[in-house]
């Protein structure tokens, strides 16, 4: 608080000078009173008060008659007080001030001692405003691993805090990004809560300068461009280039536009492989060694042939010490971490998972998500978040163990009556199922479950996830939208309701990865990446299991089908 702002304000109102000028106009018998005017005579303010200049004594003692002049008084000796009070709240606000002028001090001073440290020890992180020393890399990398246990990464709840709770992070330096991506994930739509560009603008503030925005189509990524620079966010996009490639911008790029994170929100079926063209992970593992990435779950949605790709990029990116975090926003919950807290606090092991995603169709308009050719299928597309939870609590699953049951678009239970697509221009082989029915066990014995259905119309989707341990039982409701955990305990038939309104995983995931690269926490359980590349992979390596179990099972039917007529024509 600037204080010469305080006291000239104060000084200008309420001149003490002013208000005992008019003395000489008093009654006789105020005026003389007996002494001298040199005695009557006001003493001069002292030059060093700032908030609160000096009441002279004389003029307050004066022994008022009228009942205006002792309100003149009283109201005299009320901004008195209020000059001191201010002048009292001024020196803590100095103090303040000060203390935390000594820890900036103090932090700066450990920085370039962790420079120095760095550059001794011939260690240099590129284009990076605030170097680690070999402690903070120890635990970044232990942020990053999520090891093979069932033991997953977790973050107390309590740190997961609101995104209008927070302020931006403080800093002088520019945080370059880079988008990959112009779509609906990158800058929000009404289809749902997902905006990336906007949690970054309010986590980084001005600091945040999006280099690049990186998209083949060119006029979609410049006009939303053009509507960021319209807003108040100017700041940040007024000097954006937009790129058909990542090459283009490779080839482009100046010095001072070598980014710190890069953002991934391209379509999945043209990443997360190492087919050229759809390799992006790997081009920014060449030229861009050392900067973070954030990728959109799912890695990806191609051949299942490409899944061992996923496992060669993921290794890639362990054996390069690369922070990257995929998108599986629901692990950030603060009722998921909730759960964990329970599972963790109490030393319980999980019995079994069963998760329902309960889809409204109706309002899926857009005519790859029911191509298989296209999106992969609603289990890897649209299920793939609770297979995830289901990864996250039940541990590593046996792949051999996973069966899958399906209902077809050409059974008569299939038949849906507000398709907002006409399936018809889409090959029989490659239409989805509208039920998708699994189970699986996980390596520690517990079993899993999952039913994915395509059946309700509106807009509101149903989705619950329960985790089931001796004595317990956590249910997770509507995660999407308004997430309520209900928890049964030993003792109690009842189950405990807790709500968590304003919760945001999707500022929590973001939050995470910014404070991770900016090295800001000295707890390594204050930031987490809870879904590493290779966490996800195996996330990945689920969903198809299960749609290769279904699509088993049909061919399975299907024929058994088939040889039934057949037995039946012959006899």
């Amino acid at each position: 608080m600037d204080t010469g702002f305080i006291g000239s304000r104060h000084s200008n109102r309420d001149q003490p000078g002013q208000h005992l000028s008019g003395l000489s106009d008093q009654p006789k018998d105020l005026a003389n009173d007996g002494r001298s005017e040199e005695e009557r005579r006001p003493s001069p303010q002292s030059a060093s008060t700032l908030l609160a200049p000096e009441i002279p004594s004389a003029d307050l003692s004066v022994d008022f008659s009228s009942e205006t002049e002792k309100a003149e008084k009283d109201q005299m000796e009320k901004r008195k007080s209020n000059l001191l009070k201010l002048n009292e709240e001024n020196e803590e606000l100095r103090r303040k001030l000060k203390e935390l002028n000594d820890r900036l001090e103090a932090a700066e001073r450990k920085r370039a001692e962790l420079r120095t440290q760095d550059q001794k020890g011939g260690g240099f992180l590129p284009m990076q405003s605030r170097r680690q020393s070999a402690t903070a890399a120890r635990r970044m990398s232990e942020r990053r691993s999520s090891g093979k246990s069932s033991r997953r990464p977790s973050i107390d709840p309590t740190r997961l805090v609101p995104m209008d709770k927070t302020s931006h992070i403080g800093g002088a330096d520019d945080f370059n990004v880079v988008f990959i991506g112009a779509g609906n994930i990158m800058f929000g739509s009404d289809e749902g809560p997902w905006n990336h560009s906007f949690r970054l603008e309010h986590k980084l503030g001005r600091r945040l300068k999006v280099v690049a925005l990186i998209d083949p189509a060119i006029e979609r990524a410049t006009a939303v461009l053009r509507e960021k620079c319209d807003s108040f966010v100017v700041s940040a996009y007024q000097d954006t280039r937009v790129y058909k490639s990542l090459d283009d911008f490779v080839k482009n790029m100046s010095p001072r536009e070598r980014p710190r994170a890069i953002i991934i929100g391209s379509p999945p079926m043209f990443r997360g492989c190492l087919q050229p063209g759809k390799d992006v992970e790997v081009q920014i593992l060449k030229h861009f060694p050392g900067v973070a990435m954030f990728i959109e779950k799912p890695i990806a949605t191609g051949p299942y042939e490409y899944l061992k790709d996923g496992f060669q990029i993921a290794k890639m990116i362990s054996d390069t010490k690369t922070i990257c975090s995929v998108g599986y926003m629901l692990r950030y919950l603060k009722a998921v971490q909730s759960m964990k807290q329970i599972i963790e606090e109490n030393q319980l092991t999980v019995m079994s998972t069963i998760a329902r995603y309960a889809a409204a169709y109706e309002a899926i308009a857009k005519p790859e998500w029911w191509d298989k050719s296209k999106s992969a299928g609603p289990i890897i597309e649209q299920g793939t978040h609770f297979c995830d939870l289901s990864r996250y609590f039940g541990g590593e699953v046996d792949i051999s163990s996973v069966t899958a049951h399906s209902l077809e678009w050409d059974e008569n239970a299939g038949q849906l009556s507000k398709m907002r697509v006409d399936e018809s221009k889409i090959a029989p082989e490659n239409r989805i199922p509208r039920v998708t029915a699994a189970t699986w066990k996980y390596d520690s014995g517990a079993v899993g479950s999952f039913v994915h259905v395509a059946a309700l119309q509106g807009t509101n989707y149903s989705c619950e996830f329960e985790v089931y341990a001796d004595g317990y039982l956590l249910k997770l409701v509507n995660p999407y939208v308004q997430p309520v955990l209900y928890v049964r305990r030993p003792g109690d038939d009842h189950e405990q309701v807790t709500t968590f309104p304003d919760d945001d995983p999707f500022f929590s995931e973001i939050s995470n990865l910014i404070d991770i690269v900016e090295d800001i926490e000295e707890d390594p359980e204050a930031a987490q990446i809870l879904s590493s590349y290779e966490d996800a992979v195996k996330t990945y390596e689920l969903t198809w299991a299960i749609r290769l179990a279904s699509e088993k099972s049909r061919a399975a039917k299907l024929k058994a089908s088939n040889e039934a007529a057949k037995a039946q024509q012959a006899e």
